[in-house]
């Protein structure tokens, strides 16, 4: 098993829906030398997401990907929603040398590691879009946005005063870690005192009795003694303290996480009433209803969603923003039957909270959202 908390996550391998076999666009011209380009799957450039993301922290006031952005009046809450759906559709890290020897949709399921878990550094240059991926990435999204800097989730307003913080934190931490071992080294004084004298007093003992000195029973051997058994237990504590901690606040803060709070929002607001009245519609809950939505685990749920996005795909090439739009709005159109409720209601699995995202395309596309398309479509551009 791997780290993720999802068990089948190693099962389906990182992804539901296949988007080599489902072809669910058209195919993007983009001239004679490339030819067609999937506009479901393919390699994208990871840089100008992070330059986005350095943009939204305020840690670079000016970037290329968002030179036509004017500071003052930018739509922050835009931006982030364009960060949020390609955290939500990478579905993992391509090599640079694959990209040029064009291995990258085969090469990647021969690594030793869980590809779809690896974290995305900033330096890293190429990542795999997959738009289909993002059933399985809203099925854990703080894995899936844990993968790139978390720092495009701090308020460009909050940066600084957070940065301060931390430098505290960390030398307020330094200065106990410093105490801690000083006492630590004390003790280990104390102890080894005591031990030797404890040992002269056996050996003498020994001596008397005509036994060999301990030195000699243990023929030179020196046992190894592990100085903090507990450390690997610690760390792994204070990983899982840390995702917890990551979840919560991804659970709370809707202007950081507009698109997937927004997602939540939805089900809360639209979601029927199950066996009890009285349950407590929170973000966790709807968080739970959101992934029971896109756990695709059965062949019923994989062949009638993949029946639609076939049955109901684009027939025109165009703009891709307006295809996904086309393409969300009949996902949202979604519902499939499956069983009877506690109350005795038929339990139907809907996917109308994919209408969020198609809300988001159609904000792109309105007047004024221009630099903002723009800026989607760099970070799209096959590369």
């Amino acid at each position: 098993m791997t780290n993720n908390e999802i068990v089948y996550g190693d099962i389906v391998n990182g992804n539901f829906l296949n988007s080599e076999y489902l072809n669910v666009a058209p195919y993007e011209k983009i001239d004679k030398d490339k030819g067609s380009v999937s506009r479901c799957r393919r390699v994208i450039d990871n840089e100008a997401i992070s330059d986005l993301i350095k943009y939204i922290s305020g840690r670079e006031p000016k970037t290329d990907i968002c030179s036509k952005i004017v500071k003052e009046n930018f739509k922050e809450e835009l931006l982030r929603k364009i960060v949020e759906f390609f955290l939500l559709t990478t579905s993992f890290v391509v090599e640079s040398k694959e990209k040029e020897s064009n291995s990258s949709f085969s090469q990647y399921r021969k690594r030793n590691e869980v590809y779809y878990e690896k974290n995305i550094a900033q330096s890293r240059k190429y990542i795999c879009f997959d738009v289909l991926s993002i059933f399985y990435n809203l099925v854990n999204v703080a894995q899936s946005y844990g993968r790139f800097d978390k720092l495009v989730l701090e308020n460009s307003r909050e940066v600084k005063a957070n940065e301060e913080k931390e430098l505290n934190k960390e030398q307020d931490a330094e200065q106990g870690q410093i105490k801690e071992q000083e006492q630590r080294q004390e003790g280990e004084q104390v102890e080894e005192q005591e031990q030797k004298q404890q040992q002269s007093g056996e050996q003498e003992q020994n001596l008397n009795e005509g036994q060999q000195p301990i030195e000699a029973q243990n023929s030179g051997e020196v046992e190894k003694v592990d100085e903090n058994p507990k450390k690997d237990e610690e760390d792994s504590e204070l990983e899982k303290s840390a995702k917890q901690k990551f979840k919560d606040e991804m659970l709370s803060n809707k202007a950081k996480y507009p698109l997937y709070l927004a997602m939540l929002d939805y089900i809360i607001g639209h979601e029927p009433l199950q066996a009890s009245a009285n349950e407590k519609r929170d973000h966790e809950w709807a968080n739970k209803r959101l992934v029971y939505k896109v756990s695709l685990r059965n062949i019923d749920l994989l062949e009638q969603i993949s029946y639609r996005l076939q049955r109901q795909r684009p027939d025109k090439s165009g703009d891709t923003v307006r295809l996904f739009k086309k393409m969300f709005d009949n996902l949202a159109e979604i519902e499939i039957s499956t069983y009877r409720n506690g109350q005795g209601l038929q339990a139907n699995i809907k996917y109308e909270f994919f209408g969020v995202i198609r809300d988001f395309m159609a904000e792109l596309l309105s007047p004024g959202n221009e630099e903002y398309k723009a800026i989607f479509d760099k970070i799209y551009t096959d590369s």
